[in-house]
């Protein structure tokens, strides 16, 4: 079993030619990614950023098949995420970049399994804003955040305008809520506290008024027990809404069929043609 301790030690792997072998006995990229997954699931993490990183160089940019393009985002995210856990902030926002480029509403009909896509272009903003947090860029910070809670408030206010939904649990809003109070936490701590109550609201629809002083007098063993408890929520899956996707879209006929383009397709899978 091959062992890595870096991520340096990864990318010199992945351009040497042991490659081969990979491209080799990874030639389904389904299958790849879903086995890319498992390994980092279950401990063997380098072994599976090494599958991810060959799914990526395998697949061109702006492909036509939706399945290779779907996969293709998919594994930049999560290579993205690696990086930044590893602090290779420049080498994560390469791999954003590549993926904002390639991302769009289309790529959901190319998800085979429910599972490998990324939903939401806001997705990426997060981990641009995790990046700036851990650089300390706060005007960066700042300007990607307020982004992405006015474009997914600008979502909320159309889905409940062409839908009637009233969407409550958003991934991404409490998401953003929380890095917001992670920011703040070493510049205000009071901000910071207000921010995680904000994002326990959106996760959990649990409203917490109680004044910290009542509860802990020191503010930041406040935070983290807040941090603790907002942790313990159970997630909330990105796509749980229906505006925007085929399940409320006019040419979708409730069976699999898309009667526009004449293909099948479910209710959870999405095209950048909704209406």
């Amino acid at each position: 079993m091959l062992k890595f301790h870096r991520i340096d030690d990864i990318e010199k792997f992945v351009s040497g030619t042991l490659l081969e072998d990979y491209k080799k006995n990874y030639t389904n990229l389904l299958l790849a990614s879903i086995m890319a997954g498992i390994h980092r699931t279950f401990g063997l993490r380098h072994e599976g950023i090494i599958m991810a990183m060959e799914i990526v160089d395998t697949i061109t940019d702006d492909t036509t098949n939706l399945i290779e393009r779907n996969l293709l985002v998919w594994n930049l995210y999560v290579l993205a995420n690696e990086f930044i856990d590893e602090g290779y902030f420049e080498r994560a926002m390469n791999f954003i970049e590549r993926a904002e480029k390639n991302w769009t509403r289309d790529i959901l009909l190319g998800d085979e399994m429910g599972v490998y896509h990324v939903s939401w272009i806001e997705q990426f903003w997060l981990l641009k804003s995790r990046i700036y947090m851990h650089l300390k860029d706060d005007k960066n910070f700042q300007k990607t955040t307020d982004m992405i809670l006015d474009s997914r408030l600008k979502l909320f206010k159309e889905a409940e305008n062409k839908t009637g939904e009233t969407i409550v649990f958003d991934r991404c809003t409490y998401n953003t809520f929380e890095i917001m109070a992670m920011e703040s936490r070493r510049k205000n701590i009071l901000s910071a506290i207000n921010f995680l109550k904000q994002a326990i609201l959106i996760k959990g629809n649990i409203k917490i008024d109680s004044d910290y002083k009542n509860v802990n007098p020191n503010p930041y063993k406040y935070y983290d027990s807040l941090m603790n408890y907002f942790n313990g929520l159970q997630e909330k899956p990105y796509d749980n809404i229906k505006y925007l996707y085929c399940a409320s879209c006019k040419f979708f006929d409730g069976e699999g069929i898309c009667k526009r383009h004449g293909t099948t397709t479910d209710k959870f899978k999405a095209c950048s043609m909704y209406e």
